[in-house]
């Protein structure tokens, strides 16, 4: 690697091989990660610059293959260079270490420390999704196969939070014909990767989509992430996505409408408070000039709201409650009634949001055991619901009038939508969990092999349950 190198290395298997130069060495630091493979990580520094250092565990020194794969992962990852990727600078020989690959330091947390230490929200989801995607879709197109996409080889940088892709150790190209070994992590690694079949990109986003999968299954997010993970994980690659491209759409297209939906909700709001002016304005002058004193609204003026339902959580915006239109040929009495009908939207907002937890509480996924259809769940917060409705409006009289009736109808209706939506929800949340356990199992079970699918599987290993479950879960998604 340097001319100037004035002593050389020798190779566990080969004899002499690669030079390695002493002129500016590394210095060892501290050990990083031993990690449970072949390899650790150590943090070294040379001329006052700090690197991360992989190099193989004193017990594997003496195994040829693991040495082999070190030289691999160098060659492979060296020329490499993408902004979410750790970037590989040298190959050399450290004193304390033996052979080993510097690499960029890079300064954060694994994505496992960073969900278990519940630093995720929505905003980073989507940030996490694109540079992850924007990561393997480089290395595909240069037919890299990582073979290892899992959290802990993802690094979130603490400063910008920021995704970096590491551990290509047994990561595959087109150009190598040796060391193509079945590798990877049982939990993430594909169906076809188990079995030491050839593999394609679709593997690594079966990968992805398992781990997308580990980081949304204690909280709820938007259904475009359930879309993503519904799109990665089939048992059949032929069902899966051809490749991330087709994830990166998908966010990229959500991110456009999400844009467009903030600007029209920017000008509206422009609109609502150029309108409250004038309304302020008004009420204001009219107090002036003509000392009314019975009432803070114009005489013939009422509040309604535009109806919306807004989002997959139901969740009713400050902004949406104060969309407001002025309307004529009202009495002013029927202002509490208006006010009323906003509180509804509120308090049933409240209680779906409860009820949506109480179903998570109650409904563990069980395998074993026939997938629940939540109909009385649906019935009895339906009726719960009805009793909210009628409390609130119980402080008229029944003969307030026809708007009087027309609110009543509207918040039935629009609490009948809002529960169907969250119920929907949970079931797509329930059916995935439920179709994710399936493969688990199946991959972990002895009778991985006996069998071509996790489908197979169950059917053979819970036959009195598995028609049924996957019936339903079929019909669903």
């Amino acid at each position: 690697m340097d001319e100037n190198s004035v002593s050389g290395f020798i190779d566990y298997h080969q004899g002499v091989s690669k030079s390695f130069s002493q002129k500016d060495c590394y210095k060892l630091v501290k050990l990083l990660n031993k990690g449970a493979g072949y390899s650790c990580i150590s943090l070294c520094r040379r001329n006052g610059k700090l690197f991360a250092a992989k190099s193989i565990k004193p017990e594997f020194k003496n195994n040829p293959i693991y040495a082999s794969l070190l030289e691999k992962e160098y060659d492979i990852t060296f020329s490499l260079d993408h902004p979410n990727i750790c970037k590989t600078y040298d190959y050399t020989f450290i004193e304390e270490l033996g052979v080993s690959i510097i690499m960029e330091y890079v300064d954060g947390l694994t994505l496992r420390d960073w969900y278990e230490s519940d630093s995720i929200d929505e905003k980073f989801l989507f940030k996490f999704l694109s540079e992850i995607c924007s990561a393997m879709e480089y290395c595909h197109k240069r037919q890299i196969i990582h073979r290892d996409i899992k959290p802990e080889n993802i690094i979130i940088t603490n400063n910008g939070n920021n995704v970096k892709l590491i551990d290509f150790g047994f990561s595959d190209s087109d150009s190598f014909e040796l060391l193509k070994n079945p590798a990877g992590t049982k939990y993430y690694a594909s169906p076809e990767q188990l079995r030491g079949e050839i593999l394609d990109q679709r593997s690594d986003i079966y990968s992805l989509g398992i781990t997308l999968s580990s980081i949304t299954s204690q909280k709820r997010y938007h259904a475009v992430f359930r879309k993503v993970i519904k799109g990665c994980v089939s048992p059949d690659k032929e069902r899966r996505f051809s490749s991330v491209t087709q994830i990166s759409s998908i966010i990229e297209s959500y991110n456009k409408t999400r844009r467009h939906g903030n600007n029209i909700i920017a000008s509206t709001l422009q609109t609502i408070l150029v309108i409250i002016s004038i309304v302020v304005f008004y009420i204001f002058y009219s107090n002036l000039t003509h000392n009314n004193k019975e009432s803070s609204f114009p005489e013939n003026a009422i509040i309604t709201r535009k109806d919306s339902i807004a989002g997959i959580s139901n969740t009713i915006s400050e902004n949406n409650l104060k969309e407001f239109n002025l309307k004529g040929s009202h009495s002013v009495s029927e202002l509490s009634v208006a006010e009323t009908y906003f509180e509804c939207y509120k308090k049933i907002d409240e209680y779906l949001n409860k009820f949506s937890e109480t179903l998570r509480e109650r409904y563990d996924v069980n395998i074993e055991e026939k997938i629940p259809n939540f109909s009385r769940d649906s019935i009895k917060a339906s009726e719960e619901m009805n009793i909210i409705i009628k409390r609130l409006y119980s402080i008229f009289p029944s003969g307030a009038g026809n708007s009087f009736s027309e609110y009543i109808e509207r918040s039935s209706s629009w609490a009948a939508l809002a529960l169907n939506k969250t119920i929907n929800s949970f079931r797509a949340d329930y059916y995935t969990a439920f179709a994710n356990k399936i493969s688990d199992s199946y991959n972990k079970s002895e009778e991985i092999n006996q069998f071509s699918s996790p489908h197979d599987w169950y059917n053979y290993k819970y036959p009195s349950v598995a028609k049924y479950n996957l019936e339903q879960i079929m019909f669903h998604f």
